[in-house]
């Protein structure tokens, strides 16, 4: 009998990362493919199902991984422009839908890498997503990113590419994720490194964020001038940990609206 991957009952909650802004210099596609692949493992999950976009990869349907493994092998994991990973439970509908750990990565246009995750495998605190974070950015180069959570059934591993993928969605939210589908996903889209899409628990920053002017001064004087405007850490040569506690998020954002740093809104 074949062994049966993932049995596990998925739970209404999502924790994900996204990052933005990717480089193409430091962009290990092995390493990071490797940790992803690990990191499914490590938390008691098998990746099941792959699709892989770039010249020498056929076809844009999702394969099985073990096939999947075997082209990037193949090909040296060369000319990738794109990966879609999953760890899908037994009996699933939609590869994309139905994902209880789920990687999209896009170097197109500005790129995007985004991990999204079932709550019950590990939970959405700094110490977790900081690791996870720091590990990923060893082998790629970013300079934005951010955290949240957000319900399986509102499209988490859609709203970091802004698309929607939800009938749950109010008017104002799926204005907002149009907004950034069309500011940085798209070719022409006004968005510039320093910019934030919005406030969220957990803000990748790079030094261009911080040396943003705010109010006549540094965006990192900002943050640290009050202590509800949220905590900082540098994690990396180039990157920085902003915590913005839940509570506070509304009044940060509407603090940092005049600046036109914020594209969300």
């Amino acid at each position: 009998m074949a062994k049966v991957y993932n049995d596990i009952k998925r739970g209404p909650l999502a924790n994900v990362i996204a990052l933005h802004d990717l480089g193409t210099e430091k962009n290990d596609v092995r390493g990071w493919f490797t940790y992803v692949v690990n990191w499914f493992r490590k938390n008691g999950l098998e990746p099941t199902r792959i699709g892989i976009t770039g010249a020498p990869y056929k076809g844009n349907k999702t394969i099985t991984f073990h096939n999947g493994l075997k082209r990037l092998e193949d090909h040296n994991y060369q000319e990738v422009q794109g990966i879609s990973l999953y760890a899908i439970p037994p009996n699933h509908n939609i590869d994309m839908f139905d994902g209880i750990f789920i990687l999209e990565y896009t170097c197109r246009n500005k790129g995007a890498f985004v991990l999204c995750w079932d709550n019950q495998l590990l939970s959405f605190d700094k110490g977790n997503c900081k690791d996870i974070v720091k590990d990923i950015c060893s082998y790629i180069k970013i300079s934005y990113g951010y955290a949240f959570q957000r319900l399986f059934n509102q499209g988490p591993s859609f709203y970091p590419r802004g698309v929607l993928a939800s009938s749950k969605l109010s008017e104002d939210e799926e204005d907002r994720i149009a907004l950034w589908n069309n500011e940085y996903m798209m070719p022409d889209g006004n968005y510039q490194t320093g910019d934030l899409r919005d406030i969220y628990p957990l803000n990748i920053l790079s030094r261009v964020h911080l040396d943003r002017v705010v109010n006549g001064g540094r965006f990192e004087d900002w943050i640290q001038a009050v202590p509800q405007r949220g905590s900082l850490e540098q994690i990396t040569d180039s990157l920085w940990t902003w915590w913005v506690e839940a509570d506070n998020i509304d009044a940060v954002r509407a603090a940092l609206a005049p600046s036109g740093m914020i594209l969300c809104l």
